[in-house]
């Protein structure tokens, strides 16, 4: 479980990367 975590926070900040510079 803590390994799908880390994923959805990676990929959280992936789309925030995405967002601040498009």
């Amino acid at each position: 479980m803590k390994q799908a975590n880390l994923t959805i926070i990676c990929y959280g900040l992936y789309r925030i990367a995405l967002n601040c510079y498009p």
